[in-house]
């Protein structure tokens, strides 16, 4: 299913409780809708875990959505094709998984999480990322490139990287590339 098939509307109010206006939530996993609501939502105080996957929201209405997350530790995206931008600020302090799986529209990553110790990017090797304060903390990358250039990922990796993360102890990279055969 494409992204244009996607016609509900979360309302994100649904996850707000009568407890004070802080919900119990610890886990979300939505998959195939839009955010819908953002401004009713109150403090997610608990939640912990989100994964989103082909959603229909933009890098500003996430921001909106988890700058109400204080606890939020993983954050798993893919196939929100929406984004453009995404920016993780410094506010999501214990912030210690990213995970960016073909977000086709992307073009920059922007992680200040003071907590991040594993990064994961699926796309193409031409989006630009940038872990700000997260960079000394990060131990973990994994990389694929979705680029018809099987040297892209590697590239980006000898090229880019060391300033990215410099202090890395685990990187996993891989690129799926293409091959083409003439069938006589």
């Amino acid at each position: 299913m494409g992204d244009e098939g996607l016609g509900y509307n979360f309302p994100c109010s649904l996850l707000s409780s009568s407890n004070r206006g802080r919900s119990t939530i610890t886990s979300l996993s939505i998959a195939g809708c839009g955010l819908h609501s953002l401004d009713r939502v109150g403090c997610l105080i608990s939640l912990c875990v989100v994964h989103l996957h082909r959603m229909r929201v933009t890098g500003e209405q996430l921001i909106c959505f988890l700058s109400t997350c204080p606890s939020l530790q993983d954050l798993q995206l893919s196939y929100c094709n929406d984004m453009v931008c995404l920016k993780i600020p410094h506010s999501l302090s214990r912030l210690k998984l990213l995970l960016v799986r073909n977000c086709n529209s992307l073009q920059t990553i922007g992680c200040d999480a003071p907590q991040l110790k594993s990064f994961g990017y699926d796309g193409l090797p031409t989006t630009q990322i940038c872990l700000g304060d997260s960079s000394p903390l990060v131990r973990e990358m994994r990389m694929s490139g979705m680029d018809d250039e099987p040297t892209g990922m590697l590239c980006y990796a000898t090229t880019k990287l060391p300033s990215v993360a410099p202090n890395i102890s685990s990187l996993v990279l891989s690129s799926c590339f293409e091959f083409r055969l003439r069938l006589q």
